[in-house]
């Protein structure tokens, strides 16, 4: 069309379906638990409201990571960006996975979303068109209203963690 930027010869077009599927964690993360906390609480014997730390921990973590990763997205470019998000969000796992301490759990969380943010800013910042930016907003919510039955399902198949 007229008065559109031609494409950046140097950069490869990323289909939208992977950029929605990098952005979904995001979403995953923050809605999933909320029907397994009972079952977390239980596991590392506190309460509910105690293991609910975990969730906020995400939450926040996805406030602060979001400029963060914007910001190592802009001056570092996207393969640093896509690195940095792919440790924090494997670290975030593995501590989870392996540490059953409720202070494991939540440090974990907020490695998780610090990944996840940075995941999103990746996914948003690779898209080419509106429609492209549109895709990747409703997968966010797509994961996000179906992470909870998809959380309870792999807590009664394997475990909460």
């Amino acid at each position: 069309p007229q008065g559109a930027a031609a494409p950046d010869p140097g950069t490869a077009r990323i289909p939208t379906i992977w950029l929605g599927l990098m952005a979904g964690p995001l979403s995953f993360g923050i809605a999933a638990p909320a029907l397994v906390l009972d079952d977390i609480a239980w596991d590392l014997s506190t309460s509910v409201s105690t293991v609910t730390w975990g969730v906020t921990a995400f939450g926040w973590g996805i406030a602060v990571g979001t400029p963060l990763m914007a910001g190592l997205l802009r001056h570092r470019g996207a393969r640093a960006a896509l690195s940095a998000s792919g440790l924090l969000v494997l670290l975030g796992a593995l501590l989870v996975l392996t540490v059953p301490l409720l202070p494991a759990v939540i440090i974990g969380c907020a490695l998780q979303a610090l990944g996840t943010a940075g995941l999103t800013s990746i996914a948003m910042s690779l898209t080419d068109s509106a429609r492209s930016m549109g895709f990747v907003t409703a997968s966010l919510a797509v994961v996000g209203s179906t992470s909870p039955l998809v959380g309870s399902l792999v807590n009664d198949a394997l475990n909460w963690q």
